[in-house]
């Protein structure tokens, strides 16, 4: 920088004269002398002329310093004392255009914008990573349960002829609790109706009808009849005149009674047979195969 691109009052950073220092304590037996006067300022001399610079290093601060010395000293008698030039110190204006704060606030935001996308890049990276990883899991669980199954059917044929058995025990069993879902033990039963009468009365002969697994029992018009499944026509003989009464009564303790009724008491040879029809539901059922089911 030469000489003529320096300010005009660059003289203002030439600190004034620092006044001598007084000395305010007095010395003993002596009286305190009054400070002396500040001596006149020298008029200003001519500045000289500059002379060429030969580089730019001679224009800076030593030829500043120079014209600085040889500024009249009078200029600065009345001004209070300035700071010192600080040569390369923090700029204190903020001289840069605000196109380029601007460019710089965009830098910063792509920059930003540039994390955030590598952020959720990363993420996916890893997501499918895991997707992929599961799914190759899958896919070997998968083979292995096929392998598995393979190993089990030909494992299977060598006992086809057992499995053949065993469905056909099945199917046994299934037909045997189809026929024996209506099956009544007549001979329990009657035991039972002739424990139910008398001393000295005995069965003479029986008939049977019930209901079949392939055809239900016919039911009675009467609403109030009971439900049945198979009828009992006995007949029973005795020396005596039959109670009759009696005998309704006792059968009604038999298990699957549903009602009775007498039909007719003769007399033959000195012997009277009664004649009684009675009717049994489903309780008369011995369900012998019901417990077999699985």
């Amino acid at each position: 920088m030469s000489t003529s691109e320096l300010p005009t009052n660059v003289t203002e950073f030439v600190a004034a004269p620092k006044p001598a220092p007084v000395d305010a304590t007095p010395k003993a037996g002596k009286a305190a002398k009054a400070p002396k006067a500040p001596k006149a300022a020298k008029a200003p001399k001519a500045p000289k002329t500059p002379r060429a610079s030969k580089s730019s290093k001679q224009d800076g601060p030593q030829h500043v310093a120079s014209e600085q010395t040889d500024a009249p000293r009078t200029l600065f008698a009345a001004r209070p004392r300035t700071p010192e030039l600080v040569v390369g110190a923090e700029p204190r204006v903020d001289l840069l255009p605000p196109e380029v704060k601007a460019q710089r606030k965009l830098a910063a935001l792509r920059d930003k914008l540039l994390l955030v996308v590598g952020v959720v890049l990363v993420v996916v990276l890893i997501g499918v990573g895991g997707a992929w990883y599961l799914a190759q899991q899958a896919q070997q669980d998968l083979a292995a349960e096929q392998a598995r199954t393979a190993t089990l059917l030909a494992a299977q044929q060598r006992y086809k002829k057992v499995a053949a058995l065993e469905s056909e025990n099945e199917l046994w069993q299934t037909a045997q609790h189809v026929a024996g879902a209506t099956e009544i033990d007549w001979q329990d039963y009657l035991v039972k109706v002739q424990q139910t009468l008398p001393d000295g009365v005995q069965i003479q002969s029986v008939k049977v009808d019930s209901e079949t697994p392939l055809a239900a029992y016919a039911q009675p018009s009467s609403p109030l009849l009971g439900a049945r499944v198979a009828t009992i026509t006995f007949t029973a003989s005795s020396a005596e005149l039959p109670d009759v009464p009696r005998w309704l009564d006792a059968l009604k303790t038999l298990t699957g009674y549903a009602d009775a009724n007498p039909d007719s008491v003769d007399l033959n040879a000195g012997e009277y047979a009664a004649t009684i029809t009675m009717h049994v539901n489903t309780g008369a059922f011995d369900n012998r195969f019901a417990t077999k089911e699985k």
